[in-house]
């Protein structure tokens, strides 16, 4: 059961050169959490007319009210893949016997149709996300409303129940994709009531030492959940040199240091790793990487920069926590939710 830590929270704000600026922005955030809340109430308030058409269309505001008493939630799980992994990813969740309600399988397949996936060849790591988000949200408005996290995935990605052991000699070794024995704890894990927070990822062998749940800032794509209502900090994934495909999860993790430290919440309830690669990683270096991913927040988010190569470390790996900071800051909420509003529009191409 995920548990909120009450130790004292920090508040992440866009850098500035100047420290007037940075008080100031600061006893904004302090001050606005509440005008987070009505930012997105006012949002709902705006989305579509239930009694409207079937499906939502594009051009609408995108509704992102959020309920967690909703009485019949679902968990979206989105990932692509080949062909064959996604008929196998299907079959793997109706052999959990999860109530079929509950859940909600997008794939989108890059290599040749299947029934029930989304069939679009010849697009990069970066596009075939964006597809399956898009989707997602262009859901009818009686699926839209329910859904609660949003869980992307790889698809030879596998989740094992409970923490990882200090002494466990197999932690870093390759596991077995198939393994199932961790879905049904996790999906549980997010259907739960006392389950709110907006990130949240399983454990990683790099966090095997912490037995409790921990927040930290980065975050591998290979798995995580997103909140409905926090899926526009994330997405749209940048298409700017989609080759280096590992350059939108480090553009993720400096805009959560900027505007939201420690947002993911790492569960020890489940754990899982991922050390095959379908995709040549030869001659892949972190500081190509790390300016790939300035170049695409430079791009997408001008108005939170600025954005510098050297600002933030160029690991995947970071600092771990206790708590979460205070949540997204309010500047960057309504940057990324104007940005993702206008992607769904088809106004803006990432």
């Amino acid at each position: 059961k995920a548990t909120m830590n009450t130790t004292k929270k920090t508040q992440g704000i866009p850098c500035s050169k100047s420290n007037l600026l940075k008080s100031l922005l600061f006893a904004i955030a302090l001050a606005a959490l509440a005008g987070n809340l009505m930012m997105l109430k006012k949002a709902a308030e705006q989305g579509h007319n239930k009694g409207g058409a079937a499906e939502q269309e594009l051009g609408g505001k995108v509704n992102f009210t959020w309920n967690h008493h909703h009485q019949s939630p679902i968990i979206a799980y989105l990932t692509q893949g080949p062909a064959q992994a996604c008929l196998k990813l299907k079959q793997r969740f109706q052999d959990l016997l999860l109530p079929a309600e509950s859940y909600l399988f997008i794939c989108h397949s890059y290599d040749e149709d299947c029934d029930g996936c989304i069939f679009q060849p010849k697009t990069s790591f970066a596009e075939g996300k964006n597809i399956i988000v898009k989707t997602l949200v262009n859901s009818t408005l009686e699926v839209w409303d329910r859904v609660k996290y949003v869980v992307s995935f790889d698809d030879d990605v596998p989740l094992y129940p409970g923490p990882f052991e200090h002494d466990d000699p197999n932690r870093y070794k390759e596991s077995d994709p198939d393994s199932n024995d961790g879905w049904k704890p996790f999906h549980d894990l997010l259907l739960n009531q006392n389950t709110t927070h907006p990130f949240i990822k399983p454990q990683y062998p790099v966090d095997f030492k912490d037995k409790t749940t921990t927040y930290q800032t980065c975050t591998d794509e290979n798995f995580w959940a997103i909140r409905k209502d926090h899926l526009h900090v994330v997405y749209p994934h940048s298409t700017i040199h989609s080759d280096f495909y590992w350059a939108n999860a480090m553009r993720v993790f400096y805009l959560l240091h900027k505007c939201y430290p420690q947002a993911f919440q790492v569960v020890p309830d489940v754990r899982t790793h991922n050390y095959a690669h379908r995709y040549d990683t030869k001659g892949f270096a972190w500081g190509k990487i790390q300016e790939v991913a300035l170049a695409q927040l430079e791009d997408g988010y001008p108005e939170i920069g600025p954005w510098e190569v050297g600002m933030y470390p160029d690991k995947q790996r970071c600092t771990v926590f206790g708590a979460p900071s205070l949540g997204l800051h309010p500047i960057c909420h309504e940057v990324m939710l104007d940005r993702f509003q206008k992607w769904i529009d088809g106004q803006y191409n990432p």
